[in-house]
């Protein structure tokens, strides 16, 4: 990736843009889309959309542009915030991170409190305080000074912008979920300008994923696509506490989905058609891109909600360590490559058969 890529990439992550609060996000999307495409629209709920190409069959190709967060629940009379999570933040990473409070202005810097180390008691040095415990220390000394801030109950809250270069080809930050995927729209959006696709591909960058899976719903189902690829993170396992989990690595090249599910909560995942998998799988090794495949409990992404619209739905997935934490790694090989690799399927779905659908 060049410098130039490598930039935007922390410039999108770098957006404070929890679920629910996605008009950041929103407006750098329809920002970097209206430099390619004049076929942009933007619904009541954020979702962006950019148009390329006519004909059939049409592709969306789908990032949700949220991030995992907080909600501030009450304010204690000396001033620290009590909140909830909004989406899946790690419960074991998320005490003693810096955070920013979107106030009333301007964003706020605090951090999750954590009794001092000093002052711990013995039989909590292995134990994780339970959310309801969790309160943000934004320096105020009282109720009143938080509010003079610009806090009160209701503000969202994110980790802190963090983003860092790690050796040669990876990066660290909050918010890589997920918004690699967000820099691999933007990208396409590029190259479908310089050369327009032979049917229609649809961009889309979605809301509230991290939070109930749903918000693209309205979106795609405007669009009517006959084909949808879901772009996300995955788990990777290749890290010393994770061995043998799963196979799925950095450096290895995008993940093709072939299953995920959710067990608690949501009950539900995605099963990946043979026949898009094997349509995934030739494109790539066509194009000379190594890809690995993903099957794992405990994630769920909301393309799982896409076939109950008619839609045969694929996903591809961006290796990642650390994930829902304040601090999410992955290779900048294997996002460029996955941006190639959506490139092809865009501009090859004319090759598909679409098995038993009727559109």
């Amino acid at each position: 990736m060049t410098d130039a890529a490598i930039a935007e990439l922390h410039a999108l992550c770098d957006i404070l843009a929890p679920a629910g609060r996605e008009s950041r996000m929103a407006r750098h999307m329809a920002d970097a889309f209206g430099r390619h495409s004049s076929d942009i629209s933007v619904d009541w709920q954020g979702n962006v959309t950019a148009t390329f190409g006519t004909g059939s069959p049409s592709i969306v190709l789908c990032a949700h542009m949220d991030e995992i967060g907080f909600i501030v629940r009450s304010v204690t009379d000396d001033g620290f915030l009590r909140v909830e999570r909004v989406g899946g933040v790690g419960r074991r990473a998320a005490p003693g991170s810096r955070v920013m409070v979107l106030g009333d202005d301007e964003p706020i810097p605090g951090m999750i409190g954590l009794a001092s180390h000093h002052l711990t008691a013995p039989a909590d040095y292995w134990t994780v305080p339970p959310v309801e415990d969790w309160y943000i220390d934004i320096g105020a000394a009282s109720a009143s000074d938080a509010a003079d801030m610009g806090t009160r109950v209701g503000s969202f809250v994110t980790f802190a912008p963090n983003f860092r270069r790690l050796g040669p080809d990876k990066v660290m930050s909050k918010s890589l979920d997920n918004r690699i995927s967000c820099w691999a729209l933007c990208e396409l959006s590029r190259r479908f300008a310089e050369e327009p696709p032979a049917t229609t591909v649809h961009l889309l960058a979605n809301v509230q994923e991290e939070f109930h899976l749903r918000g693209l719903i309205p979106a795609v189902k405007r669009l009517d696509p006959d084909l949808a690829l879901t772009l996300d993170i995955t788990p990777a396992a290749d890290t010393p506490d994770l061995t043998g989990r799963n196979t799925v690595r950095l450096g290895g090249g995008p993940a093709v989905k072939i299953m995920d599910f959710h067990g608690r909560g949501s009950l539900n995942g995605l099963l990946v058609p043979e026949f898009l998998v094997d349509w995934i799988e030739v494109t790539a090794a066509a194009a000379g891109i190594a890809t690995q495949r993903e099957v794992v409990v405990g994630v769920v992404t909301d393309g799982a909600y896409l076939p109950a619209l008619d839609i045969p739905t694929a996903a591809l997935a961006v290796p990642t360590r650390y994930t829902h934490s304040p601090s999410e790694v992955v290779s900048l090989d294997d996002l460029a490559k996955t941006a190639d690799l959506c490139e092809q399927l865009a501009r090859r779905v004319g090759d598909l058969t679409l098995e038993g659908v009727s559109r």
